[in-house]
C-alpha cells in the first residue's frame, strides 16, 4: 500500500469502524464506490480490527490459556532430553516453557537453554517453531543467542538447545548503570551488528523489542527470540497468505513494530530498521515515540502509521519538566532516530548495517548521513572537532584564496575528479574483495553451496582481472588477484576440500597465481603476504599432482612450500605460519612416499609436522582447529611409517596413531556446535585407516567392525551434491567396507557396494582420470571377480552355472591386472597395492583352470 493509497483508505476505514451491521456496510459501499481495491483494503482493516482475532484490543487470554500455563507440569524438571538434564524453568509462554539444563552425557557438561513446545500445540505454533529452528540453524555470530542442539522429547515434544544468556534487558541494563549516551550508543551498535549479520543471510527478526535484546554482566549483547523471524526467501516454512499474517501480528509487539508490520503489507528488513528506531529511541529517552499505549486496533494504526513520532530531545524535556533528568539528545541524534521511524520504507535507511554507521560518525563526532550535507553543517562538525588548527588554518587559507583565485579553484576540480576516479576503483575493488573472501568463506562449510562459491569467485575475478588492466603497478592488487586465482583452484579441485571436480583447471588456476607471485616477491623480497601465499600454492599443486599421478612434480613443488614457510617461521616464529609448516611437512612426506624414493627419509617430515602441532596444542589447547590438524598429521604419519614390507612392529605403531586420530575427532564431531562436514570426513578416515591396518594383521572381524562405522557416516557427506571431494571420499569408503565384508565371507551385503562402486569409478574416471581412481577400480573388479569365483564353487554340479560365473571371474580379474600394471608404472601408493595384483593374478589362474575342465 502506498502512502497516497493509504490517504484514501484512512478517513474510510476510521469513519467505517464507529458504525455497526448494514450502516457499516452500507457507507463502506458508497464510499468506495467501483474501487474494487479501495473496498478490499478498508474491508481487511475491519476485519482485523473488529473480529475476534483483532489482537490489539483484547487481552492475551483471548489467544492462550493462562489456566493452561499455570498448569504446566512442573514434573518436567530433573527429567533428560537426549543427552540435557532440565534443572528449572526460566519462562513459560503461549508456544511453551523455556528450561535452564545442563548437558550430561561423555563427561562433557555445560549449561544451555531448552526451549520446549507444549504437548497439543497447534499447527501455527509448530510452524513457528519449526521456522525458528531452521533459522536459528543459520546464524552464527557472537551477539545472537546460538542454537546448539534440537530434537524430540519422549512424549513427542519439538524441543531447542539454545545457549544459555544471563543478562538484562538493554534497557534494564542502562537505566541501572546510569550509562552516558555514548555507551548506550555503542551497546546500540552491538544489537546492528547482529540484525545487520541476520540480514545478510535473509532472516528478518520482526519482534525487536528490549525485552529481547540481553546485555550478559561483561557489556555484550546477546539477540533473542527469532520466534516470529521470516526467511527472505521461497522456501520459508512460514504458511504465506493471511493465516500467516495473523499470526504473526498476535506473537509482535505493537509499540516495537513497523507501520508495514500494523497494515499487513509485505515485511523487508526495512521493518526491523524501524523497530531499531524504536529501540534507539526507548534507549536515549526511557519513553516511547508514541502518544498513546496501544489499546486498539484503531490506536495503533494511527500512531504508528499516521501521528508523527516525537523528537527524542523534545521527549527527554517532557520527562525532565516531570522531575526526571538525563542526558539530552542532540539534534544529530533526533535526525539519526526520526529517519529510522520513517513511515515510508524506503525514507529510512537502507539497512541496520548503514543506520549503525550513522551512529558511529554521531559518536566520532563526524557528520551523520541523516541530517543532510549542507556545507555550513559539515564545516560545523569539523570546526567541532578541530576548532584551534581550522581557526588558525583559516586565516592562511583566505589569503591562499585570494592570491591563487582561478588556479586553485581549477586545481581543486581536478583533484575532486581524481579523487572520485580513485574512490570508484577502491569501491569496485572492495566489492570483488568482499565476495572473494568474506562471501565465499561465510558459506565454505555450507552443504550444496560449492557451485554458487565456484559462480562468486570467478565473478570476483573477473573484476579484479579488469582492475589489474589500469593498476598494474599496484602490487597489492596483483597480490588480490594472486590469491583470487588461489580462491578459484580451491573451488575446481583443491584435494580433501569441497570442490567442483576440474582437477586440471585447478592446477592451472594455481599456476597463474604462482607466475603472479614470482615476480612480485623479487621486486619485493621482504613481502610477507606474498611469499606465505607463494608457499600455499605450491602445496596445493603437490597435493593434487600426486592425485593425477605425478609424483616427481608433486615432490619438487612440496618442497619449495616446505622452504618457502621454513624461511617465514625462521623470521617470525608465529602461531599461523608454524602450523602452515606442519603441514607442508606431512604434505611433503607424502609426495615422497608416493615417488617411492628409497633415500628419502618420509617419516622424519611426518614427525617434524607431528613435534610442531603437538607444541602448538600446549600452547593452546582449546583450539579445536589445531588439534583436528594434530589428528590428520598423525593419520598422515600411520600412513607414512609402514613401508613396503609392512612389519608387524611398524603395522602396531600405525595403530596407534590411527587410534590417536581417532580418539581426537570423535571429541571434536561430538563437541561442534556449528557445521561439521570437515570432522565427518576426518573420522570416517580415520575408522577406514583402523580398518585396513586390521586387515592386514588378518583381523577381518575388526576391520568389518570399524569398516561398517565410517560406512555409516557416509550418507551425511554425500547430502552435498555437486561436491567432488565427497564423490572421491564415497568411493574409497565404499571399497575399504565392501574390502572387508568379502574378508568375513559377507559375499551377500558386499555385492551391492562393489556394484555400486564400480559404476561410481567409472563415472568419475570419465571426468578426471586419477591414477587413486583407477587403483580402486582394479581393486573393487578384484573383489567382485573374488565373488563371482565362489558363486562358481558353491555351484558343485551345476556346469552351466558355473560357467558363467567361473567366466566373469576370469573377466574380472584380466581387468583388474591390466589397471594394477598402470598404477604400478607411475606410482607407489599406500599399504597394501601389490596385494590386490597377487590375488588378481591367482584368482584369474584359478578359475581359467576350472574353466579348462569344464570346457
Amino acid at each position: 500500500m502506498t502512502p497516497e493509497h493509504w490517504q484514501r483508505v484512512k478517513p474510510i476505514f476510521f469513519h467505517a469502524n464507529e458504525l455497526e451491521g448494514d450502516a457499516r456496510r452500507n457507507y463502506v459501499d458508497e464510499a468506495c464506490g467501483n474501487d474494487a481495491e479501495l473496498k478490499r483494503e478498508v474491508d481487511s482493516l475491519l476485519a482485523v480490527s473488529i473480529s475476534e482475532d483483532a489482537v490489539l484490543d483484547k487481552p492475551v487470554s483471548q489467544f492462550v490459556s493462562l489456566e493452561d500455563i499455570d498448569s504446566i507440569d512442573e514434573s518436567l524438571v530433573g527429567q533428560r532430553l537426549g543427552a540435557y538434564q532440565l534443572i528449572e524453568c526460566l519462562g513459560r509462554g503461549g508456544m511453551g516453557e523455556v528450561y535452564r539444563a545442563h548437558r550430561v552425557d561423555s563427561g562433557f557438561e555445560m549449561q544451555v537453554a531448552i526451549k520446549l513446545v507444549r504437548a497439543g500445540s497447534g499447527s501455527d505454533l509448530l510452524r513457528r517453531f519449526t521456522a525458528e529452528r531452521q533459522i536459528l540453524a543459520s546464524l552464527d555470530h557472537p551477539s545472537i543467542a546460538r542454537m546448539l542442539d534440537g530434537g524430540v522429547s519422549p512424549t513427542g515434544e519439538p524441543y531447542l538447545v539454545m545457549e544459555l544468556v544471563t543478562g538484562e534487558p538493554i534497557d534494564v541494563y542502562c537505566e541501572k548503570r546510569n550509562l552516558r549516551i555514548e555507551e548506550r550508543l555503542l551497546l546500540f551498535r552491538q544489537v546492528c551488528a547482529a540484525v545487520t549479520y541476520a540480514h545478510q543471510r535473509l532472516v528478518v527478526h520482526r519482534d525487536l523489542k528490549p525485552a529481547n535484546i540481553l546485555v550478559t554482566p561483561d557489556g555484550a549483547v546477546k539477540l533473542l527470540d527469532f520466534g516470529i523471524a521470516k526467511l527472505l526467501t521461497g522456501n520459508s516454512p512460514e504458511t504465506d497468505g493471511a493465516e500467516a499474517t495473523q499470526t504473526a501480528v498476535r506473537a509482535m509487539t505493537p509499540q516495537y513494530c513497523s507501520p508495514e508490520q500494523i497494515l499487513g503489507l509485505p515485511i523487508t528488513t526495512a521493518s526491523d530498521v524501524y523497530s531499531l528506531g524504536v529501540v534507539l529511541f526507548h534507549l536515549l529517552t526511557g519513553g516511547s515515540p508514541y502518544r498513546s499505549t496501544m489499546g486498539s486496533t484503531r490506536d495503533a494504526i494511527r500512531d504508528v502509521c499516521e501521528t508523527e513520532p516525537l523528537r527524542p530531545s523534545a521527549a527527554v524535556s517532557k520527562s525532565a519538566a516531570g522531575g526526571k533528568l538525563r542526558p539530552l539528545p542532540d539534534r544529530d541524534l533526533d535526525h539519526i532516530t526520526l529517519r529510522a521511524l520513517r513511515k515510508e520504507p524506503d525514507e529510512r535507511y537502507g539497512s541496520a548495517e548503514q543506520f549503525s554507521e550513522d551512529v558511529r560518525r554521531y559518536l566520532a563526532g563526524l557528520p551523520v548521513i541523516a541530517s543532510g550535507d549542507q556545507m555550513a553543517y559539515r564545516i560545523r562538525k569539523f570546526w567541532g572537532r578541530h576548532w584551534l588548527a581550522t581557526t588558525t588554518a583559516g586565516l592562511f587559507v583566505a589569503l591562499l584564496l585570494v592570491a591563487l583565485g582561478f588556479y586553485a579553484r581549477e586545481a581543486r576540480i581536478a583533484e575532486q575528479q581524481r579523487a572520485i576516479a580513485a574512490q570508484r576503483f577502491a569501491d569496485v575493488r572492495q566489492l570483488a574483495t568482499t565476495f572473494m573472501f568474506k562471501v565465499n568463506d561465510a558459506i565454505k562449510d555450507l552443504q550444496g553451496a560449492t557451485q554458487a562459491r565456484e559462480l562468486l569467485v570467478n565473478t570476483a575475478l573477473a573484476y579484479l582481472n579488469t582492475l589489474a588492466k589500469d593498476g598494474s603497478e599496484d602490487r597489492g592488487l596483483q597480490l588480490d588477484v594472486a590469491i583470487a586465482y588461489g580462491k578459484v583452484g580451491d573451488i575446481q579441485g583443491k584435494a580433501y576440500d569441497a570442490s567442483t571436480g576440474k582437477p586440471r583447471a585447478a592446477l592451472d588456476s594455481y599456476g597463474k597465481a604462482i607466475a603472479i607471485l614470482e615476480p612480485l616477491i623479487a621486486a619485493d623480497p621482504r613481502n610477507r603476504e606474498a611469499r606465505s601465499t607463494l608457499a600455499s600454492m605450491h602445496m596445493r599443486r603437490s597435493r593434487l599432482l600426486m592425485f593425477a599421478g605425478n609424483p616427481k612434480e608433486a615432490a619438487e613443488n612440496s618442497l619449495a612450500g616446505v622452504k618457502l614457510y621454513e624461511a617465514l617461521v625462521a623470521e617470525r616464529p608465529d602461531a599461523d605460519m608454524r602450523n602452515a609448516l606442519s603441514q607442508a611437512y606431512t604434505a611433503h612426506s607424502n609426495s615422497l612416499d608416493m615417488r617411492g624414493d628409497p633415500d628419502a627419509d618420509v617419516s622424519a617430515f611426518a614427525q617434524k609436522g607431528i613435534d610442531i602441532l603437538e607444541a602448538l596444542n600446549r600452547d593452546q589447547p582449546n583450539d579445536e582447529s589445531l588439534q583436528h590438524d594434530l589428528a590428520t598429521a598423525y593419520s598422515g604419519l600411520a600412513r607414512n611409517i609402514q613401508g613396503a614390507e609392512l612389519q608387524p612392529e611398524l603395522v602396531e605403531r600405525a595403530l596407534a596413531l590411527d587410534r590417536k586420530a581417532l580418539a581426537i575427532d570423535d571429541r571434536l564431531f561430538k563437541s561442534a556446535a556449528g557445521p561439521r562436514t570437515a570432522y565427518i570426513r576426518t573420522l570416517m578416515g580415520d575408522y577406514a585407516d583402523i580398518a585396513a591396518l586390521l586387515y592386514e594383521k588378518a583381523d577381518y572381524q575388526g576391520a568389518a567392525v570399524n569398516a561398517r562405522a565410517a560406512y555409516a557416516l557416509l550418507p551425511q557427506l554425500e547430502a552435498d551434491k555437486g561436491n567432488a571431494q565427497v564423490e572421491s571420499d564415497a568411493v574409497q569408503l565404499r571399497w575399504q567396507f565392501a574390502h572387508a565384508l568379502v574378508a568375513v565371507g559377507a559375499d551377500e551385503e558386499a555385492a551391492p557396494v562393489l556394484d555400486k562402486n564400480i559404476s561410481a569409478l567409472q563415472a568419475l574416471m570419465a571426468k578426471n582420470d586419477n591414477i587413486v581412481f583407477v587403483y580402486l577400480l582394479g581393486a573393487c573388479e578384484q573383489a567382485m571377480g573374488t565373488l563371482h569365483a565362489r558363486r562358481g564353487e558353491a555351484a558343485h554340479a551345476d556346469r552351466a552355472t558355473r560357467l558363467k560365473e567361473f567366466r566373469a571371474a576370469a573377466s574380472l580379474y584380466d581387468q583388474a591386472m591390466t589397471r594394477f600394471k598402470r598404477v604400478t608404472a607411475v606410482a607407489t601408493l599406500d599399504r597394501g597395492d601389490t596385494v590386490p595384483i597377487d590375488e588378481a593374478k591367482s584368482g584369474a589362474a584359478r578359475v581359467k583352470a576350472e574353466l579348462a575342465k569344464l570346457q
